[in-house]
């Protein structure tokens, strides 16, 4: 099994966190080995894969806490009470974004291109982690979900700590007018991110535009991490929805605060 992991993230304060690759399962086929998400994969296998990654990670599978994600805006605050351990381990709602100040309770993100992103209050304390696509970083999950980190959970902009996971890069993200005109048109610094490819296309750099709401936001660039590794140049590493033309894994990212 193999995980990245921000050592600054676990220095900031009580928190486990990682970023799972796609090596150390069950599972297999288009799907070999550690697919955690249910995208036409044994229900077992999924299960088996789950639980082995929060055992490595020292965490309880039963308390995990995923979503049906949709691309969208919505901030999933998870609190003490209502879930019982077997609705933890379900899908809980429709968004893509979790946030917490509950102690021991993994949130976990299902990515294949799109960038997982940990947030991490060490103050507080409390934890977040958000799913973003291009449609999530268009629309602004990122900024969403730190505006409700500090509205919901009294976190402070700069007390907050980001690492941005492994995502689909520029190097391999082509993308059309259909996408490349919106982001033009609702953010005026576009071009740091977003450039001309072949004839017609474009090359879009999500990592680096979430980085930068990030910092427009206010927090130091020197508390935001990148993994910086592209999901579709590394098969052998990662799941990539555009490499396997959609039928492939999810991999799973995790954070929680500790006891």
């Amino acid at each position: 099994m193999e995980i990245f992991h921000f050592p600054a993230l676990a220095c900031a304060g009580r928190v486990i966190h990682g970023f799972a690759t796609r090596k150390g399962g069950v599972s297999e086929g288009a799907y070999a080995t550690l697919n955690c998400g249910g995208s036409g994969d044994m229900r077992e296998n999924v299960l088996s894969n789950r639980k082995d990654l929060c055992q490595a990670l020292g965490l309880d599978p039963h308390k995990l806490v995923c979503l049906h994600q949709v691309h969208g805006i919505e901030v999933v605050r998870v609190g003490p009470g209502g879930y019982t351990p077997s609705e933890r381990s379900a899908v809980l709602k429709e968004g893509d974004a979790l946030i917490t100040r509950e102690v021991d309770l993994p949130l976990a993100i299902m990515t294949a291109d799109c960038l997982p992103i940990i947030l991490v209050d060490p103050v507080s304390p409390a934890v977040g982690i958000v799913h973003a696509g291009w449609r999530g970083t268009l629309q602004g999950i990122l900024p969403r979900a730190v505006r409700e980190m500090e509205r919901t959970l009294g976190s402070l902009l700069p007390n907050l700590w980001a690492g941005i996971g492994p995502g689909i890069a520029p190097c391999c993200y082509e993308v059309g007018e259909e996408v490349a005109g919106p982001f033009r048109e609702r953010y005026p610094g576009w071009r740091a991110w977003l450039w001309p490819g072949r004839e017609g296309r474009y090359r879009l750099d999500l990592a680096r535009a979430n980085l930068l709401q990030l910092k427009e936001l206010g927090i130091p660039e020197q508390q935001i991490g990148l993994v910086g590794r592209c999901t579709c140049c590394h098969p052998s590493l990662f799941f990539s929805h555009r490499r396997e033309h959609g039928k492939t894994g999810r991999m799973m990212s995790l954070v929680a605060l500790s006891p």
